[in-house]
């Protein structure tokens, strides 16, 4: 699979999953670094590196995902809690995907967040 492609909103929601056909859930947000290949005047292309992946497709994860997050109290304790199961896919870890699914390769290993 290609490492650089346009970035296409229909990735949010999609579910996820394991070589062995379980769904792991769905994209919530993605990772990226601006990386990439020199663009021209804009600088360095942004590149995925990761996929956050929630059970449940309406949990927003409103920055709080990335774990070092300061910001109220509340706010804090309201992504902890709907993100105690949320999961990084390494991008590199991906088989294959289209308008309808992601499949990981046999390998992958997600991480809890």
């Amino acid at each position: 699979m290609s490492k650089h492609f346009d970035v296409d909103p229909k990735l949010l929601n999609l579910p996820v999953y394991s070589a062995t056909g379980d769904c792991l859930g769905y994209v919530q947000d993605l990772r990226a670094e601006q990386d990439g290949p020199v663009m021209g005047s804009w600088g360095s292309a942004i590149r995925v590196k990761a996929l956050i992946v929630t059970p449940r497709r309406w949990a927003a994860t409103i920055g709080y995902e990335a774990g070092h997050s300061q910001g109220p109290y509340v706010l804090r304790s309201a992504a902890n809690l709907l993100h105690r199961k949320a999961i990084i896919v390494p991008w590199e870890h991906i088989e294959q995907f289209d308008t309808k699914r992601i499949d990981l390769f046999a390998h992958a290993d997600a991480k809890k967040l």
